[in-house]
């Protein structure tokens, strides 16, 4: 449900508002909005850089991470939650391990505009443990951004579709290039 008034849209989505103050130039190259996040042509070459360095980055090969689908401010990473590597003093889930993949999913949904974003702050919410040996995946998605800043919403589900943690986290946007371009 929204509400539309003069140039500005409240978007009402379970969990938060969020307004969206809109212009011609902002929004020419807007294509779709859905699924939590604006998506306008991602570079090819930014794409292709991306998915060459997580597959070389040393963190994601140690988790055996893998960089499923990217889109402009829009990342979804998976990795299998191995109880040999991962787990806590507990025997669960170590929340690193699930940090880790989140980060992963932040990193590279905040560099599709192909150039440097680092984090300034991450909110991670633990919802639930995974089950031994599943697949788990991030999906991260913008949901604000300016010309220095960016949020981020991350959602981390098993296999079933449970979710296992949230994430609010925004990034510092330095507008340097990417060195692996």
């Amino acid at each position: 449900m929204s509400k539309y008034c003069s140039n500005t849209r409240l978007l009402r989505v379970p969990s938060f508002e969020l307004t969206l103050r809109t212009n011609v130039l902002a929004t020419r190259n807007l294509q779709h909005f859905g699924g939590g996040h604006l998506e306008t042509a991602m570079d090819t070459r930014v794409k292709e850089a991306i998915f060459r360095a997580v597959k070389n980055e040393p963190f994601a090969r140690l988790f055996d991470m893998q960089l499923v689908e990217l889109g402009n401010g829009h990342s979804v990473v998976e990795m299998t939650y191995d109880p040999e590597l991962a787990d806590n003093i507990y025997k669960y889930a170590h929340g690193g391990a699930v940090y880790g993949l989140i980060d992963e999913a932040f990193e590279t949904a905040g560099q599709t505009d192909g150039t440097i974003a680092v984090a300034m702050n991450v909110n991670v919410t633990y919802v639930s443990s995974p089950e031994k040996n599943t697949r788990l995946r991030a999906e991260a998605n913008r949901v604000s951004q300016t010309k220095k800043t960016a949020g981020y919403d991350i959602r981390v589900t098993d296999r079933d579709g449970q979710l296992i943690a949230t994430c609010a986290a925004l990034a510092y946007r330095t507008g340097k290039p990417i060195p692996f371009l």
